[in-house]
């Protein structure tokens, strides 16, 4: 079987999980309580355990987490009523991109735009949001597969750098919390990696401590 044979199977595959996710979160909205802490993003976010985590530090408040694996820009700004605005959250924190930095033919202007416009539509729907942008995840690109090849950490830097100035020209909160993940050489630790570019819940968990003054502020 080829690689594109492959990449045809995986790619069926994980369309038939994100459409099951999002309708799992249809479900889910149902009973969630509005006006609390949201967590949003592809995959990096959605394996953040956070209701687990959140267990062992005193936060103020519920987090949901509506992260779908496999998720690009264009994808989560069509879901926006499922994933953000039907909680009504207080506080939002948001890691979506990375899929999108995946591309051969990425192009950085193209990206910054389509950001803005997912940003601009959250904030315009919900005006006394609090937003918080993550800073993407470092990789370890020699433990990664062909088909997060062009997901470099020059390329994930460039983006961080851009995505930081918008924040900080829009008003809003940019956090970089990455230093516990990192080796000697600005990539992701090879102990916490489960591909590269995914990696384990310990690997969460040092995270929170730093993520905590944001939570609760």
């Amino acid at each position: 079987m080829t690689e594109q044979e492959i990449g045809t199977i995986y790619a069926k595959i994980g369309e038939d999980a994100k459409i099951a996710k999002r309708k799992e979160y249809e479900r889910r909205n149902r009973v969630a309580s509005k006006g609390e802490i949201l967590f949003c993003g592809s995959s990096l976010m959605e394996n953040f355990p956070i209701g687990e985590l959140q267990l062992s530090y005193p936060i103020r408040g519920k987090i949901y987490n509506r992260g779908i694996g496999g998720y690009v820009l264009s994808e989560f700004e069509e879901n926006l009523d499922t994933l953000v605005f039907a909680l009504e959250p207080r506080k939002l924190f948001l890691n979506i991109g990375t899929n999108d930095l995946n591309a051969p033919d990425f192009s950085l202007a193209l990206f910054l735009s389509n950001y803005e416009r997912v940003l601009d539509k959250i904030l315009a729907r919900l005006p006394c949001l609090q937003l918080y942008l993550l800073a993407y995840y470092p990789v370890n690109l020699a433990l990664a597969p062909f088909y997060f090849q062009n997901r470099s950490n020059e390329r994930i830097q460039l983006a961080n750098k851009a995505i930081q100035a918008m924040a900080e020209r829009k008003g809003i909160r940019f956090i970089d919390i990455n230093e516990p993940l990192m080796d000697d050489h600005g990539d992701l630790k090879a102990e916490y990696s489960i591909d590269g570019i995914h990696f384990y819940g310990d690997g969460y968990a040092t995270l929170m401590p730093l993520l905590l003054p944001f939570l609760n502020e």
